[in-house]
């Protein structure tokens, strides 16, 4: 696994193992294993060859996933988290595409507070991230995963799957809009009614 950590002497930390190595700021905690491997195994189970990741942290899903989906998308935007988040795929030679964005109802700009400080963040429409160029869309924090519930069917069956956590309302919605939901420990997993990913 890559989950043995180690401080370096500039205060960040390395998680290492398996050939994975994570830079991490001092204030980003680890995910879970148990996260990780879970998401892990349901994009393996939905088949799913393209990844869209909202809420990629510092790389540690889009690393995880790496093997399993060929083409990635990741969006992070805390500007600190977006760095690392590019270093650490380097680290690793993992290729994803990369953007400095939040997902949001609608493309505007924000200020996001972090440590104390303050940075302008663009903010990318939800509706322009679902948007039927990815097999798989996963939303890995909360409000995204609210603001996406906000879409009509329509818009939601632009993309064929979506990981998203348990406890979120965009579970009733798209199983309003006729997908099949699997609820596992901590994500769930949604596959759309005219979804050609593998059936679980």
């Amino acid at each position: 696994m890559w989950r043995t950590i180690s401080i370096l002497e500039d205060g960040r930390r390395v998680l290492e193992g398996a050939g994975m190595r994570i830079i991490g700021a001092h204030y980003a905690e680890p995910w879970p294993v148990e996260v990780l491997e879970e998401i892990r195994s349901l994009v393996a189970e939905s088949g799913a060859r393209s990844c869209t990741i909202v809420g990629a942290h510092i790389g540690e899903p889009v690393i995880a996933l790496a093997g399993t989906c060929s083409e990635i998308r990741a969006y992070e935007p805390g500007p600190a988290n977006c760095y690392l988040l590019t270093e650490n795929l380097e680290l690793n030679g993992v290729k994803a595409t990369v953007r400095c964005e939040a997902a949001s109802a609608r493309d505007g700009a924000s200020v996001l507070e972090a440590d104390g400080s303050y940075a302008r963040v663009e903010m990318v429409g939800i509706n322009r991230i679902v948007n039927g160029r990815t097999d798989l869309v996963m939303l890995l924090c909360r409000e995204c995963a609210a603001v996406t519930s906000g879409l009509g069917c329509e818009a939601l069956s632009l993309s064929r799957g979506y990981v998203f956590p348990r406890e979120s309302a965009l579970g009733e919605k798209l199983a309003s809009c006729g997908f099949r939901v699997r609820e596992a420990h901590m994500e769930s997993l949604a596959i759309g009614p005219r979804a050609m990913l593998k059936r679980w």
